[in-house]
């Protein structure tokens, strides 16, 4: 309301001429916070204020708290809060008329944050079940849990990607991206599956075939360079953790290696035969005797194959 004030004086009967003063009251802008808001944790949303009253005023806004938003003194700022939040905004005209606060709620819909699980390290040919899962922090809880849905990708190595627990059989390390949604509301995480690769046991040895008391070496390959080996049986093995033992077995014996790197392993193995040493042993009818003399021998040897006399 826009008021004159006329002030008149007098000295001895004589009036003034009138003096008139304008006095000029602006309207309090009333701000108009907008609807309730509604996003998912994590997204954003944006905020719609108005305000009226002074269709002559040039309108200046302040919203608080300021957490979330990026420009409080926008009239429609983008807002994404960790928690529901009551936003409070406050008017200012070009005339310095501030209004009262008024209020609008972002209200935070439920939403499941997604959990892939750690990273996981398997061997090469194995098959592992992803922990799939997901939590709340700061949003309530969904009232049907059924309407939660789950999506994994790569597809390629997974026995079902609508489950939160499937069965991977990855050929290489691979990352897992795991997708929850329910309603609107999307989330996603990941885990990286570390395939150690196959170690590829192998086993030689110089020779197959051996003499009762000789030995032979063995030769064990595979693996990335940090192998522990183990031999089986360890009787007859010069060392049994080490690659390339040598083996003196008493009997034909087939040795198996078992190879253990990164909590993988692999086996190999190699058959020894050993051919028993020959002993000769006579018997003679008489040890000694003059001229002319005609000894018997009677043979005992065993495991002889060829005889040579000399």
């Amino acid at each position: 309301i826009t008021t004159d004030y006329i002030l008149n004086v007098w000295s001895n009967g004589c009036p003034s001429v009138g003096d008139t003063v304008t006095v000029v009251v602006h309207t309090v802008p009333t701000p108009d916070p907008g609807n309730i808001v509604e996003i998912c944790l994590g997204d954003t949303g944006q905020l719609d204020a108005f305000a009226g009253g002074d269709s002559t005023a040039f309108y200046t806004y302040q919203w608080f708290p300021t957490e979330g938003l990026n420009d409080p003194t926008l009239e429609n700022p983008l807002a994404s809060p960790d928690t529901a939040t009551w936003y409070y905004v406050v008017a200012t005209t070009n005339f310095g008329c501030s209004s009262a606060p008024d209020s609008v709620l972002l209200n935070l819909l439920p939403t499941p944050i997604a959990e892939a699980g750690p990273n996981q390290q398997i061997c090469s040919g194995d098959t592992f079940t992803l922990p799939g899962g997901f939590f709340y922090t700061t949003t309530g809880p969904v009232t049907d849990p059924s309407q939660i849905y789950f999506s994994w990708n790569p597809a390629t190595t997974l026995d079902d990607t609508t489950l939160a627990t499937p069965q991977a059989f990855p050929t290489q390390s691979t990352v897992y991206y795991l997708d929850v949604r329910y309603n609107n509301c999307l989330t996603t995480d990941s885990m990286t599956m570390v395939v150690i690769p196959p170690i590829n046991a192998a086993l030689a040895a110089d020779t197959n075939v051996i003499c009762s008391g000789d030995s032979v070496q063995l030769v064990a390959t595979g693996g990335l360079g940090a192998v522990d080996y183990t031999w089986i049986p360890a009787n007859g093995i010069s060392d049994p953790n080490a690659p390339e033992p040598m083996a003196a077995p008493d009997t034909s014996t087939t040795y198996q290696v078992v190879q253990l790197e990164s909590g993988c392993s692999d086996t190999a193995e190699v058959e020894i035969e050993v051919i028993p040493s020959p002993v000769a042993s006579y018997l003679s009818s008489i040890r000694e005797g003059c001229p002319p003399l005609q000894v018997s021998f009677l043979d005992n040897s065993s495991d002889v194959i060829n005889y040579i006399w000399d």
